[in-house]
C-alpha cells in the first residue's frame, strides 16, 4: 500500500525517531477521570505539539490534529519504515476516504480541508478533492485502487446496493486482505488483531440487538471465524469473552456482557507490551495508536453535553 500514500524526503535516523517519539509521548492525556469531571473538560487539557493551532476550530479539530500528527511521523521515518509501516497508515487513511466519500454523497463540492493533511497520494486526493459526482468518483477510485487487489474492482456495485456505509466498510474489508509474503511480523499481529476486534464487535452487536442474519466475519485474524460463528449462533458470551480475553495473554478472563470492553484491553495489553520490544516498530504502532485513542477520546468530550458525561466516560474507559 506504500504507493498508495505520499512521497516524502529521507528522514532522521532511527535513533532519532525513538527520542522524538519519547519525548511526544509524555505529552499524551493519561488523567481523563479528571477531564471528564470538569465544567468545561476541554480546558484542562494541556498542550500538546500536534493540538497546538488546531484546538478548539470547529468540532472535527481533533482528526485534524491527528492528521497532522501521522503525517509529521511519517516524514520523520526513512523509506524502508514507511514501506513496513504503509498498511497501517493507509487503514487510517481509508477512514479519510470514507469521510470524503459521504461528504460527495451528500452534495460537497470539495474536500480540502480534511485533505490538507491526508497521507493519500496526489491522484487520490485530487479524485476526492474534486468529485465528480458520487457514482462517478467510486468508478475512478475503484479504478485506481484495482492494481493493489482484484476485489476493489467489486466497489462500484457494493455502493450501489449499499451506499457509502458499505462502500466504507468494503474498502476497509479489502485493505486488510492485500498481504505480503514479507510483511513484518509485529505488523502483521497488529493487522490480526484488528481483524480479531471487528470480528468480536460485530458479534457483539449482533447479541445485542438479536439480529436475525449473523455479521459477516473477516478472514486474517487469529481467531477462526468458524469457531466464531458456532459460538455466536449458540449465544455463548462467556466462550466469545474468554476469546477476547486471551487476545491480551493466555488466562486471562473477559466479561461476557462487556465484549467490546473486552477486546478494547486486550487490545492495549497487546500494544503495551509491542511498544517495549527492542526493534522499534511496537512503540512505533503504540505510539500511532495512542495518539488515535486519544483523538477519539477528545471528539467524545467535545460532545458529552449531549451524549450525557455517563456515557462518555464509559467509552472512554473501554
Amino acid at each position: 500500500m506504500r504507493a498508495l500514500l505520499r512521497t516524502a524526503s529521507e528522514g532522521v535516523p532511527d535513533d532519532c525517531l525513538a527520542a522524538r517519539i519519547r519525548g511526544r509521548r509524555s505529552f499524551l492525556v493519561s488523567d481523563w477521570e479528571r477531564l471528564e469531571q470538569l465544567p468545561e473538560p476541554l480546558d484542562g487539557l494541556g498542550l500538546a505539539p500536534w493540538r497546538s493551532g488546531f484546538q478548539g476550530k470547529g468540532e472535527e479539530w481533533p482528526r485534524r490534529a491527528l492528521q497532522h500528527e501521522y503525517v509529521r511521523l511519517f516524514s520523520w521515518m526513512g523509506e524502508p519504515l514507511r514501506r513496513l509501516l504503509a498498511p497501517l497508515f493507509w487503514l487510517e487513511e481509508v477512514r479519510t476516504i470514507g469521510i470524503c466519500l459521504r461528504s460527495c454523497a451528500g452534495g460537497s463540492q470539495g474536500n480540502q480541508d480534511l485533505l490538507r493533511w491526508s497521507l493519500l497520494d496526489s491522484p487520490l486526493r485530487t479524485l476526492l478533492d474534486a468529485p465528480a459526482g458520487i457514482t462517478a468518483t467510486v468508478d475512478r477510485l475503484s479504478a485506481l485502487l484495482v492494481p493493489y487487489h482484484a476485489a476493489f474492482k467489486r466497489l462500484p456495485a457494493i455502493y450501489r446496493a449499499g451506499g457509502t456505509v458499505a462502500l466504507e466498510a468494503a474498502l476497509w474489508d479489502i485493505s486488510v486482505q492485500c498481504r505480503r509474503r514479507d510483511r513484518h511480523p509485529v505488523v502483521e499481529r497488529c493487522l490480526a488483531l484488528l481483524i480479531d476486534g471487528a470480528n468480536l464487535t460485530a458479534i457483539a452487536k449482533a447479541l445485542r440487538w438479536k439480529l436475525a442474519d449473523p455479521p459477516l466475519l473477516r478472514a486474517g485474524g487469529s481467531l477462526r471465524c468458524s469457531l466464531l460463528r458456532e459460538l455466536a449462533a449458540r449465544g455463548d458470551r462467556a466462550g466469545l469473552a474468554r476469546l477476547a480475553a486471551g487476545l491480551g495473554g493466555a488466562g486471562r478472563e473477559g466479561d461476557p456482557d462487556e465484549l467490546e470492553r473486552t477486546v478494547a484491553t486486550a487490545r492495549h495489553i497487546v500494544l503495551t507490551r509491542l511498544a517495549r520490544e527492542a526493534d522499534g516498530i511496537g512503540a512505533i504502532i503504540g505510539y500511532l495508536w495512542r495518539c488515535s485513542s486519544e483523538a477519539a477520546a477528545i471528539g467524545l468530550l467535545l460532545r458529552q453535553k449531549i451524549a450525557g458525561s455517563e456515557l462518555v466516560a464509559r467509552e472512554i474507559g473501554a
